[in-house]
């Protein structure tokens, strides 16, 4: 694929999605011209012009969001230092995320991301040339990341405890009840802050409906992503058996 013609046409047909694509790393924007040759279902040898053409109205399709932030999404670590200095700004996770949905657009697995890749690494090395008394900053994260699971272990096992203890579990030795909420299918092609916005929408409902209800629960939870960088969100909630019965909203 002759990328240099296939942009000399996009510029020939929209000066602006040019531009656009232009704010995006060779690496995500090559990907993106065959992901859209495939989704167009284009042959092998169409023409430049026509896979140009497929390609503008697919950028004009896109969520604004998605297209504001692929500046940010190509920075490398070294650039991105920059512009938080000249910002003032903290924009890690908030150009992870945009990596997300260009990944999620070109289904595009986070370990093939080369741009992923040498953002981690880059970041990785420059944390562990930075030393306070013979311990490295990357040190002191690893070691925050290995106390913080130690403490949420031990916040569940207390939380399992205390509700064994008040009969708040299925039967006496045994845990709460576990619950996965996964987005209904539309969602695999939006953001990932869409995502996350409605997982929080639609747990702030369950508890709005509990709360209505005067059902007695507490959880603990965490979120993960699919293979395609969707979230989804894994509860073990704990209720007594006769709230159980009657939240119907729940189960």
């Amino acid at each position: 694929m002759q990328y240099e013609q296939i942009e000399q046409y996009i510029y020939e047909i929209n000066i602006s999605t040019y531009d656009k694509l232009d704010a995006l790393t060779p690496f995500y924007r090559y990907k993106l011209y065959q992901k859209i040759k495939e989704n167009s279902q284009l042959n092998e040898d169409c023409s430049h012009e026509t896979l140009a053409d497929a390609v503008v109205d697919f950028i004009d399709s896109m969520d604004k969001n998605i297209l504001d932030s692929f500046e940010l999404a190509s920075y490398s670590y070294k650039e991105l230092l920059q512009v938080q200095r000249i910002t003032r700004q903290r924009l890690t996770r908030k150009a992870n995320r945009s990596r997300i949905n260009i990944r999620r657009i070109l289904s595009l697995s986070r370990d093939d991301d080369e741009v992923q890749s040498s953002f981690d690494n880059d970041k990785k090395a420059r944390y562990q040339q930075i030393k306070f008394n013979g311990y490295s900053v990357q040190d002191s994260i690893e070691k925050k990341i290995k106390n913080n699971r130690s403490r949420d272990w031990s916040i569940s096992q207390c939380l399992n405890a205390s509700s064994q203890i008040i009969g708040m579990v299925q039967n006496y030795g045994n845990s709460g009840w576990f619950m996965t909420l996964t987005l209904p299918a539309k969602f695999r092609n939006m953001s990932f802050e869409k995502c996350n916005d409605e997982i929080n929408r639609r747990i702030n409902m369950i508890k709005k409906y509990t709360d209505r209800s005067e059902i007695l629960w507490t959880a603990i939870y965490a979120i993960e992503l699919h293979e395609d960088e969707t979230p989804h969100i894994h509860l073990i909630y704990y209720v007594n058996d006769f709230d159980r019965i009657n939240e119907s909203g729940m189960g």
